[in-house]
């Protein structure tokens, strides 16, 4: 099963998106291979590459941290909060965010034995997260 946990909070004038991946998927298909975990695998992967792009690109970025492991991955994303001067990278950050959810929660409700997604980002705040605090 493979657990996956967001936030999204503020702390002082930053937005904080957090994603906490952890576990394998149950293999779904026959042959070598798994492909779940192999398309969680490349979703989660694709926005940790796109996040490290925008911190490069972008002096509003904060601080983009992507962890990856065997069977895990937690991903720390913060930006400024929205203002008249940085509409387009808050409006960005946003869309990127959607983007790995979306896909993320296309494959919870697909395969619902194997994934467990807390689809929390937008619905509760969680309180404030320190982006260099580890478990």
């Amino acid at each position: 099963m493979t657990k996956i946990k967001t936030e999204k909070m503020k702390k002082g004038k930053y937005n904080i998106f957090r994603l906490e991946v952890k576990g394998h998927a149950d293999k779904i298909n026959d042959g070598e291979g798994n492909i779940l975990c192999a398309a969680i695998s490349m979703i989660v992967q694709t926005f940790a590459a796109w996040a490290l792009q925008m911190q490069k690109s972008a002096e509003r970025i904060y601080n983009t941290e992507y962890i990856p492991g065997d069977g895990k991955a937690e991903i720390c994303f913060a930006w400024l909060d929205l203002t008249e001067s940085n509409i387009i990278v808050d409006a960005k950050a946003r869309t990127g965010i959607e983007m790995l959810m979306t896909g993320l929660e296309m494959l919870a409700e697909k395969y619902p034995d194997h994934i467990s997604y807390d689809g929390g980002v937008y619905a509760k705040q969680k309180g404030y997260i320190d982006c260099d605090a580890r478990e």
